[in-house]
């Protein structure tokens, strides 16, 4: 038998102390809230929408990366005109060493910053192009399901956390597989585009009693918290 454990419950301080959870239990409680939310033309239409505006928010957001490339090449041109004036007899001072070595450090800084906005963009698709990926998945079975739409699960104390990919080709969250997080308060939830959240009952019975830190004893039939997201 299969668990998925928190990464966190081997750190010698402050350790996670969520217990594990079968691998079967809740892949099949994602499968299942997968075909009851989404296998459905009215819900498609509405994630279809979600990921477009997703989509639209990085498109703007890239305007970030062609300040940065412009900042840089005014700081690469500065660089350069004082190397030539230096060339051509300006005296090599301090402030003029200094002003070299800010604009070196400069540059460094804009090169990291260029690459983390490069690497946050993204192929961009089409309403039917998404459709289609999302429809297709739904089709497949549970263990090719998951591979195609799940990007990570979070379990919190009473809240199941689904975050969606919608094409082969979104970029993933980190980390990438399913995890446990001891964050019973939710102070500093992982940042995502909330599509979908219900309540959903289940008989702490069942193979659904995924969260054990409840007292069963207390009430037979608890509830817990869906929510399905996408990565930002």
């Amino acid at each position: 038998m299969r668990y998925y454990r928190c990464y966190a419950a081997r750190l010698k301080k402050n350790p996670c102390t969520n217990p594990s959870i079968r691998k079967e239990m809740l892949e099949q409680i994602v499968v299942d809230a997968l075909l009851s939310l989404l296998d459905n033309e009215k819900t498609i239409s509405s994630l279809v929408h979600a990921v477009m505006k997703i989509q639209k928010q990085k498109q703007e957001q890239q305007t970030n990366l062609h300040l940065l490339e412009k900042e840089q090449e005014k700081n690469r041109k500065s660089f350069l005109n004082l190397l030539s004036a230096i060339e051509a007899g300006v005296p090599l001072t301090d402030d003029t060493r200094e002003r070299l070595k800010d604009l070196e450090e400069r540059n460094k800084e804009l090169t990291d910053l260029i690459q983390q906005e490069k690497s946050r963009q993204q192929k961009i698709f089409t309403e039917v192009q998404i459709r289609n990926y999302l429809k297709s998945a739904l089709q497949k079975s549970p263990e090719a399901m998951i591979d195609l739409l799940i990007d990570k699960i979070i379990v919190y104390r009473d809240k199941l956390q689904i975050y969606l990919k919608y094409s082969s080709e979104t970029p993933p969250s980190n980390p990438t597989k399913p995890e446990k997080k001891n964050n019973p308060d939710r102070k500093a939830p992982d940042q995502g585009f909330l599509f979908m959240q219900k309540n959903v009952i289940y008989d702490t019975n069942t193979e659904y009693s995924l969260f054990p830190l409840f007292d069963p004893q207390d009430l037979r039939i608890r509830c817990f918290t869906l929510e399905i997201l996408f990565p930002l």
